[in-house]
């Protein structure tokens, strides 16, 4: 939760910046497509052939973060907001709450799909103002070097990092600029942020009216601590400031910069002390830069960001190479287009996948993949109901088969086995995978007295109630 609170912040200042509070903003459709092709996961091992080493990215809840952003965004820039934001300071705000109530999210519209039909569209988030040059704030490209030669201020690094940290890369704008510097295994961030000091913190770091905020010294210059985060899980009827999340905010001025630097979960353990002794260190001076190392799977596999060059088959091409005849949803929601078709020789069975909105400058592999087999006479069906184990070798699970548990549900007149979650963090000491049950990853298994499917869905704009009304439309 507090690690999809602090990850607000990358987006939330342009929403704060650019909102009119005298008109009614809706700004749901433009953000969920832009976070959509943001956030991206760990693939599941039976979902493709091969696991895939996916471009490192922040493993955070869609719904989360699409909430959270748009209500502190714009309840935040409305007059409402303003008053409930008493408690000013320095450079943090201090609101006059701990909750407010959570947004009610918008409901997915829904359209009869012609197979192959590509529906319309949402026009991409537009990103930082750099991003044709320096990328998307999830993952920022461009050197210090390079940033510095886009703004008219002064913008600093850190000389020294913690054990483990390393330099991601930087983006941002001509008023503002974002470094990113990132652990080896993605589990731990520290956002930099960089601004010319207007003398107004209006849009500054938020935190909860019972939040400690701490006076601390940066060398010779005066700054604000706190820890803690606003944080929100779908479903849950308020935001709520968590004073114990795994992450600390420290802002001050230096030279006519204003400066926000912020940690992210448990990964960069530092107190405060150590923390404000890591800002001591920022510097203009050359820097021996690490770059974050690849974090490599037990087998590393070849990246594959464009998900053309993994379903390249058309529809027909498929059908083709399984010899029978291909089912498809003929309702989805509208946020679904789709891309291509895989056929698995090994396991004999058919890929299909409809792919959520993308941006140019970060593709991702969410979506939905309808997979399907003809059960066959003799031998095994590798889509034929799930097999319970609180385990899963390295090499085991190529057909997804493994899962620790599933709950029976009705798929129009018959049964299918529903379940969320993914396996995860290969342990190569004790040879198994790890579940994790995240509901971004969700499955549906069902069959007929022919053939076999599974619906899986990358992402948190589909409910399991929602994947049940896809499978119930594949003719």
């Amino acid at each position: 939760m507090a690690q999809a609170a602090n990850y607000l912040k990358v987006i939330l200042d342009q929403l704060a910046e650019e909102a009119l509070p005298s008109e009614k903003i809706d700004l749901w459709p433009a953000l969920k497509v832009q976070l959509v092709g943001d956030i991206a996961q760990t693939p599941h091992p039976g979902l493709i052939s091969h696991r895939q080493a996916q471009k490192p990215r922040f493993r955070l809840a869609t719904a989360i973060i699409l909430a959270v952003i748009i209500l502190l965004a714009v309840f935040f820039a409305s007059p409402q907001g303003r008053v409930l934001a008493q408690g000013f300071l320095h450079f943090i705000n201090r609101i006059g709450a701990d909750s407010f109530p959570a947004p009610t999210e918008m409901p997915l519209n829904w359209v009869n799909q012609a197979p192959g039909v590509i529906p319309p569209t949402l026009t991409p988030w537009p990103g930082p103002a750099f991003i044709s040059d320096c990328g998307p704030y999830p993952n920022p490209t461009c050197s210090i070097a390079q940033i510095r030669s886009k703004v008219n201020f002064t913008v600093k690094e850190f000389g020294t990092l913690p054990d483990g940290m390393y330099f991601s890369g930087a983006t941002g704008g001509p008023d503002k600029v974002y470094i990113l510097y990132d652990t080896s295994d993605h589990r731990g961030f520290i956002f930099l942020w960089q601004s010319p000091w207007t003398g107004s913190s209006e849009h500054q770091w938020q935190v909860g009216a019972s939040a400690v905020v701490e006076t601390v010294q940066i060398g010779k210059l005066t700054g604000e601590y706190v820890k803690g985060s606003f944080g929100y899980f779908a479903g849950q009827p308020t935001v709520k400031w968590d004073p114990n999340a795994d992450s600390q905010t420290l802002a001050w001025v230096d030279n006519g910069v204003y400066i926000e630097m912020q940690s992210v979960v448990s990964a960069m353990p530092y107190d405060r002390n150590q923390f404000v002794t890591l800002a001591e260190s920022l510097t203009t001076e050359p820097v021996l830069v690490k770059s974050t190392p690849t974090a490599g799977l037990p087998t590393p596999t070849p990246q594959i960001m464009d998900m053309h060059t993994y379903y390249n088959l058309t529809l027909d091409e498929a059908k083709n190479k399984a010899g029978f005849e291909l089912l498809l949803p003929t309702r989805l929601p509208t946020i679904l287009s789709f891309l291509g078709a895989n056929y698995d020789e090994v396991i004999n069975i058919v890929r299909i996948f409809y792919q959520v909105p993308q941006s140019p400058k970060d593709p991702n592999t969410n979506g939905l993949v309808v997979m399907e087999e003809r059960i066959p006479s003799t031998g095994d069906c590798a889509l034929c109901g799930f097999v319970k184990s609180n385990t899963m070798a390295l090499d085991a699970g190529k057909d997804g088969k493994i899962v620790p548990d599933f709950t029976q549900v009705k798929v129009g007149s018959g049964t299918g086995e529903f379940i969320a979650g993914d396996w995860e963090n290969y342990k190569p000491e004790v040879g198994s995978w790890t579940w994790n049950p995240d509901p971004y990853l969700k499955r549906l298994r069902w069959q007929t007295k022919d053939m076999a499917f599974e619906i899986s869905y990358f992402g948190m704009e589909i409910t399991e109630e929602d994947m049940i009304a896809i499978a119930e439309s594949i003719k």
